[in-house]
């Protein structure tokens, strides 16, 4: 189900180009200083446009809290904030570390027509959860 294949480190990073790593600094630079000015102002920095029009979380509500608490080491606030979040930035970051630093890539062998469908359930079910908790 799961396996490593041996690839060239650098492989990670073909295709990318000098503006896709601005525009991912630039937004992280954005939301980072949205969700500082938030918490420590009474400005309302929602950044989520599904929240702020239709005043419901969407399925991500949660997930810069989540992703601050992860940095931080609290990992029940991070759960509590965003469970999806919470397990798939450990799990990518992981892959991440092992490709570029070991030259190996983790390959998930589940076919395709049950990956879309579980990958729906687990976001409708953090929705869920999300909407349950953050109202």
């Amino acid at each position: 189900m799961l396996r490593l294949e041996k690839v060239p480190r650098a492989s990670f990073f073909e295709g990318w180009t000098r503006g896709f790593f601005l525009g991912l600094l630039a937004y992280v630079a954005t939301v980072l200083t949205a969700y500082f000015i938030g918490t420590h102002t009474n400005l309302d920095m929602t950044l989520c446009a599904v929240n702020r029009f239709l005043g419901i979380p969407c399925p991500l509500c949660g997930g810069t809290a989540a992703s601050l608490s992860l940095a931080s080491g609290r990992l029940s606030d991070a759960f509590f904030s965003n469970p999806l979040v919470s397990l798939a930035l450990p799990v990518a970051g992981l892959w991440i570390l092992t490709w570029v630093c070991l030259g190996y890539r983790a390959a998930i062998s589940i076919p395709k027509p049950i990956l879309l469908p579980l990958g729906l359930l687990l976001i409708v079910a953090n929705w869920a959860y999300v909407i349950s908790t953050h109202q």
